[in-house]
C-alpha cells in the first residue's frame, strides 16, 4: 500500500491513464448483449483507484479530459468520490469567475445533476470496496482484526 501511495504522490498521471485505459477496455465488454460503456466504466475505475489514495483531483481531470464543462466535471467528481463538499467548493469557484448570470446558473445546475447521477454509484462502490476488496488487497482478515481489538478492551 505504501508503494501505491508513493506512486500516487510522484506520478499521479499514471492513474489517470490507467483509469482511461481500463475503463475503455471494460466498457467494451458485453455480457449477454449488455455493456456499461466506456464512460461509465472509466468512472467506476476512477472511483476504485481514487480509493487507493488522494486522487480526487485526478477524477476531476479525467472528467474534464472528456470535454465536460466545469460544472458537470465537478458534479461527477463530487458524486463519484461521495464528497458533497465539492459542490459548495465548485459553486464558490464558479461564482468568482465573473460569468454571466445565465451561464453561472447553468454550471451550478450541471454540478447538481452530475452529483445526483454519480453519488449513488460512488456510494455503492465504496460500500463494496471497504469491506470486501480493501481487506483482500491489504491481506488482512477483518474478523480476526476485530477480535484483536475487542481483546484489547
Amino acid at each position: 500500500m505504501n508503494a501505491v501511495r508513493g506512486i500516487i504522490s510522484t506520478a499521479p498521471e499514471i492513474f489517470l491513464l490507467l483509469s482511461m485505459a481500463l475503463g475503455t477496455v471494460l466498457g467494451r465488454i458485453k455480457i449477454h448483449g449488455f455493456s456499461l460503456g466506456t464512460t461509465a466504466c472509466t468512472l467506476i475505475v476512477a472511483v476504485l483507484i481514487g480509493q487507493l489514495g488522494g486522487t480526487g483531483l485526478i477524477a476531476v481531470l479525467i472528467f474534464a479530459f472528456f470535454g465536460l464543462d466545469p460544472g458537470t466535471a465537478s458534479g461527477l467528481a463530487a458524486g463519484a468520490l461521495t464528497q458533497s463538499s465539492v459542490i459548495g467548493t465548485a459553486s464558490g469557484a464558479l461564482a468568482q469567475l465573473g460569468l454571466p448570470e445565465d451561464v453561472l446558473e447553468h454550471q451550478e445546475a450541471n454540478i447538481a445533476a452530475g452529483h445526483a447521477v454519480t453519488y449513488v454509484l460512488g456510494y455503492i462502490l465504496t460500500l463494496i470496496y471497504v469491506p470486501l476488496l480493501a481487506p483482500k488487497m491489504m491481506r488482512i482478515d477483518l474478523k480476526v482484526e476485530a477480535k484483536k481489538l475487542e481483546a484489547r478492551r
